[in-house]
């Protein structure tokens, strides 16, 4: 069985992944919900650090034995995540509303 390709960053929402840039360029447009995020192995703690830093924010589980937290997260905060060297990756739990822009 060949190994798994690495899973791509970014925001997976039924089962699509969405970049960074595709959100910040506009190309879809998430709104806020309950997202899981997933931390590299054992720095969790730095990721929840800068979260509460910019945005005085807590998530509303740790899922203390496992690298993710969950909670609800809007554009700004899953941006800042994304660019967060040590998030890997941000699921939607649930639900999440996604939009694209119109065809012109």
């Amino acid at each position: 069985m060949p190994p798994k390709a690495p899973l791509q960053k970014g925001v997976v929402i039924s089962g699509t992944t969405y970049t960074l840039e595709q959100i910040e360029t506009g190309k879809v447009e998430i709104a806020e919900g309950t997202y899981i995020v997933m931390a590299q192995k054992e720095r969790k703690g730095e990721v929840l650090e800068a979260l509460e830093k910019e945005f005085q924010y807590k998530p509303e589980s740790t899922l203390s034995m496992m690298p993710m937290f969950a909670g609800t997260l809007n554009k700004e905060k899953i941006v800042f995540l994304l660019k967060h060297e040590a998030v890997e990756l941000i699921e939607a739990d649930g639900v999440a509303t996604l939009c694209t822009p119109a065809a012109a």
